[in-house]
């Protein structure tokens, strides 16, 4: 099943690829500016579509969901950041739709688990695992991207394992 997998921020991390092949990975630049929402969303639309249309169409968008609180407390403590990342979320899902593609979304502890065997490894951690897979990431952000297509691809191999079964019931 061709995943695209995302890891969404101002340097939006991604993967793509399919069971039994290595995945590709690389980078979105979205731009830094915090006082100019509307335009960071205009410009994640047009690459993330760029890179949809250059990759071809998914059949599954798999994205690191957002924390929301971190110990009891909210995980972002600025508005700004969170309508940004909630906004590019949002486009992520619109595109998503467009493209035909079922939406993923996978929260960083199980991914983290799944991938290094904690939930809470670091993202230098993710690193050194993805080279461990023989994949060089060339940041942090495309390297968990890496390991969101990892647990995607498991959680969707899993998936249909159980339909299997249950079919033969």
């Amino acid at each position: 099943m061709r995943v695209l997998a995302l890891d969404i921020a101002n340097h939006t991390g991604w993967a793509w690829g399919e069971p039994g092949s290595p995945p590709r990975g690389g980078t979105l630049e979205v731009g830094a500016d915090q006082g100019e929402l509307g335009k960071a969303f205009y410009d994640y639309e047009n690459v993330l579509a760029g890179l949809l249309d250059k990759l071809g169409s998914p059949q599954v968008i798999a994205y690191e969901a957002p924390i929301t609180q971190i110990k009891g407390r909210p995980a972002i403590n600025s508005s700004v950041t969170s309508q940004r990342l909630l906004g590019l979320i949002a486009i992520t899902q619109m595109l998503g739709y467009a493209y035909g593609a079922r939406m993923l979304p996978c929260q960083i502890t199980a991914v983290r688990q799944h991938f290094c065997g904690s939930r809470s490894a670091t993202k230098d951690e993710v690193w050194r695992r993805c080279l461990q897979c023989g994949w060089r990431p060339v940041n942090l952000d495309e390297a968990d991207a890496l390991a969101t297509w990892d647990y995607a691809q498991g959680k969707l191999k899993a998936e249909a394992l159980g339909a299997r079964r249950v079919g033969r019931l």
